[in-house]
C-alpha cells in the first residue's frame, strides 16, 4: 500500500516527456478516428437498415394493391377462360415485380456495402496506418 511516506518526490523530467507534443498528436488522432468510428458505423447501420425497410414496405404495399385489384377483377369474371386469364396476367404481374424487387434491394445492399467500406478505409486513414481500432 502506498503511503505519503513512500511516494516518490515529482519528478519534471518526466513529465514533460509524457506530454510531448507528439505523443499529445498521436493520442489525439487516435482517439479522434475512434470517436469517428464509433459515430459513423452506427448512422450507417441504421441508414442501411431503414432503406431496406423502407423498401420493402413500399414494395409490399405495392403487392398488397395489386392483390386486391386482382380479387376485384376475380369477382366481375364471368366466364372460366377469363378467370383463367385474369389468374394468368396476375401471376406474370407477381413474378416480374419480384424479380425487380430482388434488384433493387441487391442494389441497396451494394451501396450499403460500399458505404460501410468507405467508412472503414476513413477510419484507418485516421489513424495513420500507424495504429489500430479499438474493438
Amino acid at each position: 500500500m502506498t503511503t505519503l511516506k513512500n511516494v516518490p518526490p515529482y519528478d519534471s523530467s518526466k513529465a514533460e516527456s509524457l506530454a510531448s507534443p507528439e505523443l499529445l498528436d498521436g493520442g489525439v488522432r487516435l482517439f479522434q478516428a475512434q470517436l469517428a468510428s464509433a459515430a459513423a458505423v452506427p448512422q450507417a447501420i441504421w441508414e442501411a437498415n431503414l432503406s431496406i425497410l423502407s423498401e420493402m414496405l413500399t414494395f409490399m404495399s405495392h403487392r398488397m394493391r395489386a392483390q386486391a385489384e386482382f380479387c376485384g377483377h376475380l369477382g366481375h369474371c364471368k366466364e372460366i377462360a377469363e378467370a383463367v386469364d385474369v389468374q394468368r396476367n396476375f401471376a406474370q404481374s407477381v413474378t416480374g415485380d419480384y424479380s425487380q424487387e430482388v434488384e433493387k434491394l441487391s442494389d441497396i445492399a451494394r451501396k450499403n456495402l460500399a458505404t460501410f467500406s468507405a467508412i472503414g478505409a476513413q477510419c484507418a486513414s485516421a489513424l495513420g496506418g500507424s495504429g489500430k481500432l479499438a474493438a
